[in-house]
């Protein structure tokens, strides 16, 4: 530990010193020697550099304004991503469901038009169905 030495005009200035039992009261009676512990000086020096000037400081606020637009629009994009892929799964739900009813219509009308279907309704009525006339839809 280093000490350092600083003149002390009096003996009462000298005892109303904070760091009494560190000090050591050497000289006459009119001037005293005060040896002071570096460590404390050494401990203000550190927070003189440790402190940030203000270009350091405008610089982090900048680089925090910076970072914070970036989180909101990164949070802005991933809503609208997140809303785009709700439309699209709504549309594939809608197309599986028109991709069915076009299905069952086909179907329906397949049925509907099957040449044996149609034989049998025209001898129920008493008529003559010929084959090549009638077009089979299911093919």
């Amino acid at each position: 530990m280093e000490r350092r030495s600083e003149i002390v005009h009096s003996p009462s200035e000298y005892l109303s010193t904070d760091n009494y039992a560190r000090n050591s009261y050497v000289g006459t009676s009119h001037e005293a020697v005060r040896n002071i512990d570096t460590d404390t000086t050494d401990l203000q020096a550190k927070k003189r550099a440790k402190a940030l000037g203000k270009g350091t400081w405008i610089a982090l606020g900048v680089c925090m304004c910076i970072t914070l637009i970036l989180t909101v629009c990164n949070l802005v994009i991933q809503y609208r991503d997140a809303e785009m892929i709700r439309a699209t799964q709504v549309y594939e739900q809608q197309i599986a469901d028109l991709n069915l009813q076009t299905t069952q219509l086909m179907d329906q009308i397949t049925e509907q038009y099957n040449f044996e279907a149609i034989k049998e309704a025209a001898e129920a009525e008493g008529l003559y169905v010929d084959e090549s006339r009638v077009r089979n839809v299911g093919e």
